[in-house]
Parts: structure tokens; sequence; C-alpha cells
């Protein structure tokens, strides 16, 4: 009913979200397109209309603002909803493996205990694989298992050349060893800055961290096969079958999350995978490990966040191995999981967002790049391809050989043999020690011979303020697993040497006198087991102290740290708003400086009086404050960027409302302008008229004058002609 109660809910909201993606399109048609002006250039031969100036563009876009906001919102529900059908689904399958799994366990007999105790007693043989242990989850948080496994010897894969060779070879050259066969080194700018897996970024999957990278040749080189490094050659990529989400190592504290690529020495094996004994098993040292701060872990490119190499040896000292690989049954075939940080404190307390993605399978071919699709939440991967093609590689290009080259396992950074010493015991010791917080118990049965796996209640609160909640669990694995598990077990049977079958023997026949013994052993035991539960819970105390004072040195300089980086990215913006200020007005300039200075000043007050009472509370309660410290911490950062978030939103709307007021105020200087020009036009016009009408006026008159005279000078002469012709007459 959940699943029908979601699928319906999902198929609604898509709906919502289609009419609003179709209502926001509408809206943003511009029937007539118009050329935009700048209000700021204005030509003084241009007169401009009231109507030109659109008073509705800011409603306009506000309303397309909030249209935008909501079809985000409604997409990232849709993501969660089918994020949640995924963990669901997978719920489900892990509840019915662990049912048929139980019902198997009941039927096995008794002599598998036995043979295994036997076993695990003996000094001459090697111990027996832990049976499967299944836990509530696909991301299994119990582990039976504390004795490293065995591993298949590695082989060089003789068709990796043949197979890989046409889609590597515009990247980079191939090389011939004597232990690895042949290997492949990319062509790098930087090859002793550069090191795997960390020109990408990690992204959840159902297969756990699958590494992303914009390296063309990433698709094979960060999935299939190992890596290796040599001093004077560099990193290469050894080939290999299996494909993975990625072969690393995962190391993580509660402020840093480091990985390492897995060397050709970790062979896979279903039954056991690689667990967190890595680092011991393979011999990885720190200079392989490439850290990082756990809120940068979400960034687009792990390479500009790495913390400097030079650091390794303190981080690897501050943090645990938390490698988690094992194989499960995925549409109908066995997949190899990378489980490595815990993914919901990562998303829980630094609200990164890393939904599950699903993982689609593509050919692999030259140059192609494994691809992230955000609307479909899934990654497109590329798989290797047999090359059904004859190709001689004795014509190709002579391969240099490297047999005599000495290969760096990563402690050349390890300045003195004081501090690789100190390296050694804690990577040995945190290999050994459980990783369980649920205690597995191995119990008899009277009537069955079968051991039964009890699963103690795990405490929550060591969960909290941890980066990996990771407890390493043995691989998940069928009927047909089962019963190889106990037929190799019966098999040790035959290979018990004859002192400890003499062992036995004693052992039976003391049991009468352990008989007796056990009632006045059992008076004694309290007593005992008093005085070590006091030895112990000294030890404890002691450790607990020590780790509290190291706990407050950390944050001491986590805390200095981040107030310099901060101080260093407000001294930033305060320089940039500075600039800004000066060009536009002399007064913001003032108010922004008093304002970034009384808020730094509030701010450092705000956090010496946090570390004061987070010191104070440190020094009375130790471990059970370490988690109220995170999250404490944690709030406080989200407040503070809620609070620079909210200034800035501040500082922007002052500033578009100063633009547009001055926008406005321009265009309104200009069109005052254009009819004060009008006017002193029109006026001169009128002048010109009124002269030239003048000049007309005095031209008729002078017209008329000279007129007059001619004509007066024409009847003199007539009246004097008339006058000779009468006197002539």
């Amino acid at each position: 009913m959940k699943l029908v109660k979601l699928t319906a809910t999902a198929l609604t909201i898509t709906f919502v979200a289609t009419v609003l993606i179709k209502a926001d399109q509408f809206l943003s048609r511009d029937p007539l397109t118009q050329k935009e002006k700048d209000p700021v250039r204005i030509n003084t031969s241009e007169v401009i209309e009231k109507e030109e100036i659109n008073t509705d563009e800011i409603e306009q876009q506000s309303s397309e603002s909030l249209l935008i906001e909501k079809i985000e919102k409604l997409t990232s529900r849709i993501n969660e909803l089918e994020a949640e059908l995924i963990n669901q689904q997978a719920e489900e399958e892990a509840l019915k493996v662990e049912n048929e799994l139980k019902e198997e366990i009941s039927n096995e007999e008794e002599e598998a205990l036995e043979v295994k105790q036997a076993s695990i007693n003996s000094n001459d043989e090697p111990a027996p694989k832990a049976l499967p242990v299944l836990s509530d989850d696909l991301f299994p948080k119990q582990s039976a298992q504390t004795i490293e496994p065995e591993l298949p010897s590695f082989t060089p894969d003789v068709k990796a050349r043949h197979d890989f060779g046409e889609a590597l070879e515009p990247y980079g050259n191939w090389m011939h060893t004597h232990e690895y066969g042949d290997v492949w080194k990319p062509r790098i700018q930087n090859p002793t800055i550069w090191a795997p897996y960390t020109v990408g970024r990690w992204h959840y999957t159902e297969l756990g961290w699958h590494f992303t990278s914009s390296e063309p040749w990433g698709w094979a080189c960060y999935h299939y096969g190992r890596w290796v490094r040599y001093r004077t050659v560099g990193w290469c990529w050894v080939p290999g079958r299996q494909w993975a989400p990625a072969w690393v190592s995962w190391r993580t504290s509660p402020r840093h999350i480091g990985w390492s690529p897995l060397p050709p020495s970790a062979t896979w094996n279903h039954h056991s995978g690689i667990r967190h004994w890595a680092d011991n098993r393979f011999n990885i040292g720190p200079s392989h490990y490439n850290f990082l701060r756990v809120e940068d872990f979400n960034t687009r490119s792990c390479h500009s966040s790495l913390i400097s190499r030079r650091q390794n040896t303190s981080l690897m000292l501050s943090t645990n191995n938390v490698t988690l690989m094992f194989s499960i049954s995925l549409g109908g075939r066995k997949r190899i999981c990378n489980r490595g940080p815990y993914r919901n404190y990562l998303t829980r307390h630094h609200h990164q967002d890393h939904r599950p993605l699903r993982i689609t399978r593509n050919r692999g071919e030259r140059g192609c790049v494994n691809q992230v699709n955000v609307i479909n939440q899934e990654i497109v991967i590329h798989q290797r391809v047999e090359n059904q093609t004859n190709i001689n590689l004795s014509k190709s290009k002579n391969i240099i050989s490297i047999d005599n080259e000495e290969i760096d396992k990563g402690w050349n950074g390890v300045k003195t043999q004081e501090q690789r010493n100190l390296v050694r015991r804690h990577i040995i010791s945190d290999s050994s020690r459980p990783r369980n917080s649920n205690v597995v118990e191995v119990t008899k049965s009277k009537t069955t011979s079968n051991p039964k796996l009890v699963i103690k209640p795990t405490d929550k609160k060591i969960e909290e303020g941890r980066v990996s909640n990771i407890i390493v669990p043995t691989a998940p694995g069928n009927k047909s697993t089962l019963n190889s598990v106990a037929q190799k077990e019966k098999d040790q049977t035959s290979r018990i040497t004859l002192q400890e079958r003499k062992r036995r023997a004693i052992t039976q026949k003391k049991t009468e006198e352990e008989k007796t013994n056990q009632a006045r052993d059992a008076q004694k035991q309290p007593e005992e087991q008093r005085a070590r539960i006091t030895l112990q819970e000294r030890k404890r105390t002691e450790l607990a102290q020590k780790k509290a004072e190291e706990e407050k040195v950390k944050q001491a300089r986590d805390a200095q740290k981040q107030l310099e980086e901060q101080r260093v990215r407000i001294t930033l913006q305060e320089r940039q708003r500075t600039e800004l200020a000066q060009k536009k007005a002399e007064e913001e300039k003032a108010r922004q400086a008093r304002t970034a200075q009384k808020q730094l000043e509030e701010q450092r007050a705000r956090i010496t009086l946090q570390e004061r009472q987070r010191t104070e509370l440190a020094q009375k309660k130790a471990e059970e404050e370490k988690a109220i410290q995170a999250r404490d911490a944690q709030k406080k950062v989200e407040e503070q960027r809620a609070r620079i978030t909210l200034q800035e939103r501040q500082r922007t709307e002052l500033a578009q409302r100063k633009a547009q007021e001055e926008k406005i105020r321009q265009a309104r200087d200009a069109q005052k302008k254009v009819e004060e020009q009008r006017a002193r036009i029109t006026l001169q016009e009128r002048q010109r008229a009124e002269l030239a009408q003048r000049k007309a006026q005095e031209e008729k008159i002078i017209q008329a004058r000279d007129a007059q005279k001619k004509v007066e000078e024409q009847r003199a002469r007539i009246t004097l002609q008339e006058r000779q012709r009468a006197e002539l007459a």
C-alpha cells in the first residue's frame, strides 16, 4: 500500500509540475520582439515617449521567479520520492534474503560449529571464514569476521591490451612489467602532483560510492583493475576484469574523509570482499591517500579541495579505515558494492545531497565518459567489451619494459622511523579491532548442531557524531554459498594435526574435572570479573581522557583555522563590496564597512563564548558531549550561513531598488531635457517667424515707396514731354 500511495503521489506531483512548466513557458513568451534600450545612454536627437517605459517588467520577473522556485521544489520532491521507492525495494529484497538465510541456517548440522571452533584454536591451520550475517539494510551494520580471509593470488590479464588498447592508446602509453604484465600510464600534465580518483566527484548509487571523472579514460581505469605507483615512472594502471563503482580504500573521522587506490594485491573474492583490514593487508602507506574535509566531500571537483599530502601522516593517525566492498545479487547478477562513508550522516548533519542513483550500462568506446543524468536519477556507465577482431600486438609500437623499477607503497612521505612505527601500529590496531556495535554471539542448539547467530541491539548513541557508521559485514550469500562454506569447514577436519586430536582427547578426559571445578570457580568469577571490569574501565577512562584532550586541541586548531579562513573570505567580500560602493556612492561604502566590522566583532565574541562553553562542558562530560558539540557547531554554521545569505539578499535588493530608482530618475531627467529642448526650439521658431514678418512688412513699404517714386517720376517725365510738345506746337 505504501508503494501504491507513493506512486500515486509521484504521478500527481509530476502532472502538476508539467502544468506549471507549460504555464511558465506561456508566460515567458514575448509576442513582440523589441530591441532593448539602455536607459542610461540617451541620444539627444531621440525623443523618449512615456509608453516605451514598461513599468510591468518588475512584476513579470517576480512572477516568473516564483514559478521557477515552485518547479524546483516539485522536482526535488519527485526525486526524493523516487529515492524512497528505491530504498524500500532494496529493504524488501534484503528481508527476503535474510528470511531465506535463517531457514537454511536452522537445517545445518552441529559439526560446522565444532570444526570452526577447533580451527580457530589451532595455531597451524588458517582460520575459516565466518558465516554470512545479514542486517536489516543492504548497507550492513554487522560483521562476525575479525580474521583476515584468504584472497586469490594476482594473475596478469593477458587480453587487457587486446580489449582496452584501442580505447586507451590516444591518452597514454602501455608498458610491460614482470609481476603485473602489461600496465598503462596516462599522459598527465603534472604527473608528480596527480593521483588516481582526484579529477572528478563522488556520487552515491545503488551500489555505493561511484567515482565520476571527466577524464576520457576514467570509465575504464577507475572501475576496472588496480593502480600501482613506481618511484620514477609514477602511477600506472593494472587492468582487471571485475567492474566496481570504485576500487578504493576508505578512511574517515568526524572531520575528514580519505581514500586510496587499491594495489594489485587487493584481489577480489565474492565471499569475503574487501574490508577494514585493507591498509594492513595490502600495506597502503599515508602518501597514497587523498584527504579532504567532510563539508567538501560533495564538491564538483575533488582536486581543488584536497588537503596537502604533507598532513597525511597526522590524518592517518586521526582516522579509521571503513572500507566495505562486498557482493550482492541485483537484477539476477552478482554486483560489487563499494560502501564507505555513512551517507545518512552526510545528508543529516552536513545537508549534502546524496540521493541514490541508478546505474545504466552501456558499451565502452574511445573517448567516452560516464555521464550523470540528474533528471532521471541515473549514471550511464561504460563496460569493457571483448574485442572480437584479431590484432597482432607484436606489430604495434615498441613497449618499454620497467621490470627493475622500485614500487612506492606510500611510505616515502613519512620522515622518521618512529613515525612509521606509530602509523603501522595504528593501522594494525585499526584492522584487528572489531567494527561491530552489534555483538554477534555463536551459540549451540541442543536439538540441532548448527551455529545460531544472535545479534544484540545497537546503542544508537554511538552512531551520532561519526562520519562513518560502517560495521564491516560478511558478504551475504545464497544456499550454494552456505554449502560451500560448510564443505570447506568439513574439509578442514581432515587437515587437523595429530596434536590437535590429542588435545581433544585430553579435553574430553578433563570434562568431568571441569564440571566439579565450575562450582568453585563460579564463586571466584564475580570477583575476578569485577577486577577485570574495573581495570578495563580505568583503561577506558584514561583512553577517553586522552582522546578528549586530543579532541580539544583538534577543535581549537580547527576553530582557529576556520576563523582565519572566514576572515579571509570576509576580507575578500569586503574588498569587492568596497570597489562597487566607490563607483556608486561614498555613503554606501561607509555603511557597509561599519556593518561588516560590527558583524565580525559580534561573530568573534560569539565564537569566543561558544569555545569557552564547549571547553568547560568537554572537561566535565568528555565523550558524551562530543556529539552535542558537533551538532551545535553545525547548527551555528548553518545560522551563520543563513544570516550571511539574508544580509546578501537585503543588500542585493537594496542595490536593485537603487538601480531601478536611478534608471527612472534618469529617464525623467532625459524627458525633461527633451521637453525643455522642444520649448526652446518652439520659442526660437516663433522669434524667427516674427522677425521674418517684420522684414517682409518693411520690404513691402520700401517697395511701395519706390513704386510711388517711379510713378511720380514717370508722371513728371510725361508732363515735361507734354510741355515740350506744346511749346513746339
